[in-house]
């Protein structure tokens, strides 16, 4: 496959454009790059793909795909050696990740209408689904604080493996 090619397949995704980051081309879908060319080197394109999407492409054409280095590389940002490089396969790797890209968009929510509780606030019901938005030790630390830290070791292993969790908390109860 050629430069010539990848960028042929990248531009045939629907509403794909060309343009250029740190003087090499890339391709974008609503605003945000899924493929860009010439990293690390002319011989060499690059998707955007999760790090599932990575291992499977790896698995199926490890002389084509590797992962790009460091984070990027651990967050799904795969290398694509394009002189070993079939159609099919760069195709489908484009689509997956210009998909990626377009859900993404989709996904995300201006934070900027949310209305942060002040302790003048105290006498109103402010509850907010927490969805992933704050880290755990910072809930953690906020609810120690508000008097409701787990002291039992079931409920705090039941807490850890559940990570980020969907539910209300108080927010008034922890400007008490």
């Amino acid at each position: 496959m050629t430069v010539a090619e990848f960028r042929k397949l990248a531009l045939e995704i629907p509403t794909s454009i060309e343009r250029s980051h740190m003087n090499h081309p890339d391709f974008r879908v609503a605003g945000k790059i899924f493929a860009s060319l010439g990293i690390p080197d002319q011989n060499w394109g690059m998707v955007k793909l999760t790090p599932e999407q990575q291992r499977t492409f790896i698995k199926k054409a490890p002389a084509v795909f590797k992962p790009c280095s460091g984070a990027w590389g651990r967050q799904g940002y795969t290398n694509v050696y394009l002189p070993s490089a079939k159609a099919s396969i760069v195709r489908a790797a484009l689509d997956v990740a210009a998909k990626n890209v377009a859900d993404k968009k989709k996904r995300k929510r201006p934070t900027s209408n949310l209305k942060r509780p002040t302790p003048n606030d105290s006498h109103k019901d402010h509850s907010q689904p927490l969805q992933g938005v704050l880290e755990k030790r910072v809930l953690e630390g906020r609810l120690k604080r508000a008097g409701l830290g787990f002291t039992d070791s079931k409920l705090r292993s039941d807490f850890e493996l559940r990570g980020a969790m969907d539910f209300r908390v108080e927010f008034a109860a922890l400007y008490q």
